[in-house]
């Protein structure tokens, strides 16, 4: 056992202790080194305006899903027509596929498609919103972006409710 100066008193430890503390303090500084910053996959920051029928899209979502099964997918709301994803939480480069989303609570749900439990008179649960968005601009996957290095990072989608 080894014996050290601490504030006059002489305070003890065993080599063993001694030891596991140093190896304690080396992987906390690992740990923080390896978990500190970087942006291992690349992610950059993204931006845009979502139109629909040429009007700024008052609410919504949007969605990027990556075309490499592999891929990291991204998204975020879109607030009064404009939406941006900080680099921190952006997009790797790549291909994906774009899914816009808009529920309208003010629409009415149709009988069939009401969540279970729930009654015109008074909902035991909150009904399902109709989208707004036209299925081919979200589950029919219409939109693609490729992201690349030299390409731009804001894109601009003028949706239509019209069917094609």
């Amino acid at each position: 056992m080894t014996a050290w100066p601490l504030d006059g008193k002489l305070a003890s430890c065993s080599p063993t202790s001694f030891f596991c503390g140093g190896m304690l303090c080396t992987t906390a500084l690992l740990l923080s080194i390896g978990c500190s910053g970087g942006n291992k996959l690349g992610r950059q920051a993204i931006s845009g305006q979502v139109t629909l029928d040429g009007q700024p899209l008052a609410t919504g979502s949007i969605e990027f899903a990556p075309k490499d099964p592999m891929g990291h997918s991204g998204g975020t709301t879109i607030s009064d027509g404009q939406y941006a994803i900080s680099a921190e939480k952006g997009l790797p480069l790549g291909s994906y596929w774009v899914r816009i989303f808009s529920p309208d609570q003010a629409l009415a749900v149709p009988e069939e498609v009401m969540v279970p439990g729930s009654t015109r008179d008074g909902p035991s649960q909150p009904p399902a919103a109709v989208d707004r968005i036209p299925p081919r601009y979200n589950m029919e996957r219409e939109l693609s972006i490729d992201f690349t290095e030299d390409g731009t990072r804001e894109f601009t989608f003028e949706l239509t409710s019209r069917k094609k």
